[in-house]
């Protein structure tokens, strides 16, 4: 393989799955990279700051994104699939979308300023930096939203290389000198400073002044947005409830023993996320065909349980070893929830993906009255199940919540897109190579106490296992790796 075939492979656009292969590869080396340093930087932070600090500084820095949840509302979704089928210029359809973003962004920041008045003072200026950042990011997020639509996403991964990076380095640097959270809130914006300015000098020349907005496109897409605002609220909202509901009935330290693993499965669920976005120009592009699009829904669907599955299985059998081993003795207590929440790494894979294809559709309406449901049920067990189970019946709740999600998405799609199986016959083949896979792990763990040679023993047999049985989307890589070549 030469110079000129890796050039074709990872710096052009092609054909469908070499571009979604490209995006992908190129956003998940750069998880790879920065998620190893957040690693070091999360696991080095939670043993300095201790569970109390921890735990409000992920307290604070979730209150700060909810008061920001409004600032996207499905913009950069309406964005990505409009441009993809938009037949009038592609550059006032970008440059209305910025503006609105700005005049969203205003606007959420009100809320900030209202939630200030209600937080402790010792919090509040940590907030304040933390809000900062969420302004900056989410101006960034619309920066990024144009390379997803130009299928540009190396650029998306070296500005999150950038941010990342240097937020961990100054974290570490910044709360070993002055172990407060207040120096962990100044590397989180640093960080994002520099990942900004990087991707507004790649990305400011798809923008057109304000006086060459259309304003009848303007109105277009203000009424898009509507069913996307009740949908976006609902999905950070599911995804925050948690940290607020155990801050306030049970207090910080448990919010740190929470968090813990949630971070975790945060990183876990970076592939489905960059997978699913890499896709969605392309379900958004081929809405009316759907014989094609049936097909992308299938195979990601099928791709997403080859990785879904062991993830989730593994994760349960290691959940305690793997969080004592990153985090300390301290947060033993999060083990049991850390287990309950892997059990929806894998409904959370799928519906990553059905979720964007129902999105692509035109079918928010679906979106909202699902993640509503999900939002709805994830609250009344919590209030529940919190009391008398602690951040356990949290955990317990959020995978109530998810996995109703996970078969109402499921039902919709299939009826939509007339889809008769949605899950083929490989899906019992990976839940046995899994099975298998934990044996040997369970089998191994007498003689083998390091938790990450384990991880790493238990992915190689798992993968030897499918290049054994031949695996048609191993074989698909393989092909595409050595057949793609530039034009």
């Amino acid at each position: 393989m030469n110079l000129k075939h890796l050039k074709g492979l990872f710096l052009t656009n092609q054909k469908l799955s070499q571009i979604v292969m490209k995006n992908t590869s190129w956003m998940g080396m750069a998880n790879i990279i920065s998620k190893l340093f957040k690693f070091i930087m999360i696991a080095f932070v939670a043993r300095e700051l201790g569970a109390d600090l921890f735990g409000d500084a992920n307290y604070i820095i979730v209150l700060s994104a909810t008061c920001f949840v409004l600032s996207d509302i499905g913009l950069n979704l309406i964005i990505i699939r409009d441009y993809q089928n938009d037949t009038t210029c592609k550059k006032i359809l970008l440059s209305t979308g910025f503006y609105t973003k700005l005049a969203l962004v205003a606007i959420n920041t009100g809320f900030a300023v209202i939630c200030l008045f209600f937080i402790e003072a010792a919090l509040s200026l940590a907030f304040i930096i933390f809000s900062i950042m969420n302004i900056i990011d989410s101006i960034k997020q619309f920066n990024i939203t144009i390379t997803r639509a130009i299928l540009k996403q190396e650029l998306e991964s070296i500005c999150f290389l950038i941010e990342t990076i240097l937020t961990s380095i100054l974290g570490i640097i910044l709360v070993f000198k002055f172990n407060s959270i207040l120096a962990l809130s100044a590397a989180y914006l640093m960080g994002s400073i520099a990942s900004f300015i990087f991707i507004t000098t790649k990305t400011i020349k798809y923008v057109l002044p304000f006086s060459n907005i259309n304003t009848t496109q303007l109105k277009q897409l203000l009424l898009k947005m509507i069913p996307f605002t009740l949908s976006g609220f609902f999905v950070v909202a599911l995804n925050s409830v948690d940290t607020l509901m155990i801050k306030w009935l049970l207090g910080a330290s448990f919010v740190g023993f929470y968090h813990a693993g949630l971070k975790l499965i945060e990183t876990i669920l970076i592939f489905p996320g960059l997978f699913g976005m890499s896709i969605y120009p392309f379900t958004s592009k081929f809405q009316k065909d759907l014989s094609r699009l049936r097909k992308i829904i299938i195979d990601s669907t099928g791709i997403m349980c080859l990785i879904g599955v062991p993830i989730t299985f593994g994760g349960i059998l290691l959940a305690h070893p793997i969080l004592v081993g990153i985090f300390s003795d301290i947060y033993t207590l999060g083990a049991q929830p850390f287990q309950v929440l892997l059990l929806t790494t894998f409904p959370l894979f799928v519906i990553f993906i059905l979720n964007n294809a129902l999105l692509s559709t035109n079918n928010e309406k679906i979106c909202v009255q699902n993640t509503a449901i999900s939002f709805s049920l994830n609250i009344i067990f919590n209030i529940i199940l919190i009391p008398k189970y602690g951040i356990t019946g949290a955990a317990i709740g959020t995978l109530i919540g998810r996995v109703t999600l996970f078969f109402l998405v499921i039902y919709h799609t299939k009826k939509l897109l007339q889809i008769n199986t949605l899950f083929q016959k490989n899906i019992f083949k990976y839940l046995l190579l899994s099975l298998i896979m934990c044996i040997t792990i369970y089998c191994l763990q007498m003689a083998i106490s390091n938790v990450f040679i384990l991880i790493f023993i238990g992915m190689i047999s798992y993968i030897f296992m499918l290049i054994l049985l031949k695996d048609p989307y191993l074989n698909k890589a393989k092909n595409l790796i050595l057949t793609t070549s530039t034009k």
